[in-house]
């Protein structure tokens, strides 16, 4: 057995005096920093959870974004396709327009010179059939008799 004596009593009062003054003046202020490291540590890992939230928030947006975007060039893509079919279509519109109006130019101007030549051609004939049958007859025809023959005779080869 132990005996108590006059040294354990006093070590045991000066272990109890000992921790009493650990308690109070070392222990409290050592729970205080291990307490604020801890919260330092939850607000730690709080601030990065609450980051990775942000960032997989922030990565949605920007593919919201960037699909947008997408849908927004497609449409301008196929606005511009469909402005530049019309713009091809117009063009050609009015470049069959102005064909058909060359070619009904074209058609009235040949028109005009067939006439024209007819017209010089039926005069030639005249003279020359007037003068042919001056010489046949011996004597020469006069003017408006010989034109109303001409006229009827090239009347009769036009119509047949």
């Amino acid at each position: 057995m132990v005996a108590i004596t006059g040294t354990l009593i006093v070590e045991i009062v000066v272990f109890l005096v000992t921790i009493w003054l650990l308690k109070r003046w070392f222990w409290g202020p050592l729970l205080a920093v291990l307490d604020a490291r801890r919260k330092r540590i939850a607000d730690g890992i709080a601030a990065a959870e609450e980051g990775r939230r942000q960032l997989a928030e922030a990565e949605k947006q920007a593919g919201k974004a960037i699909e947008e975007a997408r849908e927004r060039a497609t449409e301008i893509i196929e606005n511009s396709n469909r402005r530049a079919r019309e713009i091809i279509e117009a063009a050609r519109g009015e470049a069959e327009t102005e064909r058909a109006r060359e070619m009904e130019r074209a058609r009235a101007e040949i028109e005009q010179a067939t006439q024209q030549a007819r017209e010089s051609l039926r005069g030639d004939f005249a003279r020359l059939s007037a003068a042919a049958a001056g010489r046949l007859l011996g004597k020469e025809l006069d003017a408006d008799k010989h034109a109303s023959l001409v006229d009827e005779f090239a009347e009769q080869l036009v119509h047949g």
